[in-house]
């Protein structure tokens, strides 16, 4: 019968097949619970599947990086919001002598809620909301705990695509909502307003299973970007039409 039911996550001890059956089960079950669409995020994993889960994670970690592009601003390439905080401190007196950022998490899937909070609260000024979460029996509010602001701009652009989502999409709001100096670029994001979370099994196989929802720190999910390019923001003549040129002219090469 344990074969049958595991086929592929199927092993040689029976041990090891029985606490798969009833994680297996246990996830089924949890996904009867969730909306159609959210079903396929409750999700078993065998040995290679996590183990390119992880490889994947570490690639898009080497991708993050930040450019001093000129005395005005300061491009940070957040490919994933792993790790990101290590780099953005190592380069803390570099970025905060710029004036502007261009923070770019399109094709960022997102990451750990903790590895948001992390690098949004750098972003924030103490006591900030960052972000709302209704677990299954509670709803925790999470605050910036940092005593001082790391970062301050006069202006943030933050580039977003269809594949932004998840925590990348709660550490925009985290900044949309409490800094009015912010300008989302891009297309509507993909949506993500749930979490997930990872359990490895002792077999080596793994599985992800949604374990909260979440609200912008004004209690909304609001996720529309203000232009669809940067070029609709010359007309306006908010922004010195050099450094928007120049922000043009570095994405573009890159």
């Amino acid at each position: 019968m344990l074969k049958n039911k595991l086929g592929q996550f199927y092993t040689d001890d029976n041990e090891v097949n029985f606490d798969n059956f009833v994680f297996a089960t246990v996830l089924s079950e949890l996904s009867e619970l969730e909306p159609i669409e959210r079903r396929p995020y409750n999700l078993f994993l065998f040995r290679e599947m996590l183990k390119r889960y992880k490889d994947e994670l570490k690639k898009r970690e080497e991708k993050n990086y930040v450019q001093i592009v000129n005395d005005k601003f300061s491009y940070i390439k957040a490919a994933t919001l792993s790790g990101l905080k290590k780099i953005l401190l190592s380069k803390a007196e570099e970025i905060n002598g710029t004036p502007y950022a261009v923070i770019d998490i399109r094709n960022n899937h997102g990451g750990s809620l903790e590895d948001m909070k992390a690098v949004a609260e750098l972003f924030l000024p103490p006591q900030s909301i960052i972000t709302r979460v209704h677990f299954a029996n509670e709803k925790k509010t999470y605050t910036n705990h940092r005593k001082k602001q790391e970062f301050q701009f006069e202006h943030i652009f933050i580039l977003v695509d269809e594949a932004t989502a998840s925590s990348a999409e709660m550490f925009l709001l985290a900044l949309k909502d409490n800094l009015d100096h912010v300008t989302v670029i891009g297309p509507p994001t993909f949506g993500k307003t749930f979490g997930m979370s990872l359990v490895e099994l002792s077999s080596g196989h793994g599985f992800f299973y949604i374990s909260f929802n979440w609200l912008g720190p004004s209690g909304t999910v609001e996720l529309k970007p203000d232009v669809d390019n940067l070029a609709q923001l010359l007309p306006v003549n908010k922004f010195d039409e050099t450094l928007l040129n120049e922000i043009i002219s570095y994405i573009g090469s890159n």
